[in-house]
């Protein structure tokens, strides 16, 4: 039986995400160290009746665990408790979790929960309390050595960082980048469309001689840009627009664009028109327009 090129390379594709759905799956989680150093004259302690806590950002999608570095003493056991909030201002718990702490048991100490989706760039606040005997020493580091949030002792912010590291679910990672890459390709095409026929209705007239949608775009958006340049420029030295007014003249704009360029669809609805001479600029122009 044989293949055809195209057969085969979509077999390859196939392949290649099964693998990096296998792969994902059965990833452990991911561990961000997050702040890791340790200035042995700033230790705390964490006793029943006070409160050790952190605030921090989230650096990815799918949080679902904080490991916080503790050295119990040789009195302890019991269960330390972490609770998971919006702020130290917050007096309701997104979550809680908890740990089993034993004598002389000393390192970083999981306290895991279901993966928060949605945790990017999402500010927390997390503390803990210590139920049973004896004293728990809280190792912590400089205040600039985390730069996202400060260490808390009973609720009040100190001048240190708590020694911790973030978990996050590796799928819920993959999951948020692609995210992210197709809001800025969203973002990439509708900023490019509004410019292309915001532009296109006044340059239309040179652009009927060229026929090609390379320079088509290129020029539609150039003179678009340097348009509203120009008119905001003037309008701001002798005209006093609101942020409605420009947004309904930028629709104007683009739907006379929209108008004219159906009414010039004859030469649109061409093959030439698209693919050009070399339509590789085209490629390279979106490509630009998307990192700017």
């Amino acid at each position: 039986m044989s293949h055809t090129p195209g057969c085969k390379v979509r077999w390859g594709f196939v392949l290649v995400a099964l693998g990096s759905l296998l792969l994902l799956t059965g990833c452990s989680d991911f561990v961000d160290q997050d702040q890791t150093s340790i200035v042995p004259e700033i230790a705390l302690t964490l006793e029943p009746g006070h409160t050790i806590g952190q605030t921090f950002v989230s650096r990815h999608g799918g949080l679902n665990g904080v490991e916080v570095y503790l050295s119990p003493d040789a009195a302890v056991q019991g269960h330390v408790t972490l609770h998971l909030r919006d702020s130290p201002l917050s007096t309701a718990d997104i979550l809680t979790a908890s740990h089993s702490v034993s004598a002389g048991q000393e390192g970083y100490y999981h306290f895991s929960f279901p993966s928060i989706v949605h945790s990017h760039t999402r500010y927390f606040y997390a503390f803990l309390e210590y139920d049973g005997p004896g004293k728990i020493r809280a190792p912590a580091g400089n205040l600039d050595s985390y730069s996202y949030g400060a260490l808390y002792v009973d609720h009040e912010p100190q001048k240190a960082q708590a020694v911790f590291r973030l978990r996050y679910d590796p799928i819920s990672i993959a999951q948020d980048l692609l995210l992210m890459v197709w809001g800025w390709v969203t973002y990439g095409i509708a900023s490019l469309s509004i410019l292309f026929f915001s532009g296109y209705w006044i340059a239309r007239q040179w652009v009927c001689r060229t026929a090609d949608f390379t320079s088509t775009l290129i020029v539609s958006v150039c003179v678009a840009l340097a348009a509203w340049m120009t008119f905001l420029v003037w309008c701001g030295m002798f005209i006093r627009l609101d942020a409605w007014s420009v947004k309904g003249l930028a629709v104007l704009s683009f739907l006379l664009g929209a108008y004219f360029f159906w009414k010039d669809r004859r030469i649109w609805q061409r093959k030439g028109f698209w693919t050009g001479y070399n339509p590789a600029y085209t490629i390279a122009f979106g490509a630009l327009r998307f990192l700017v």
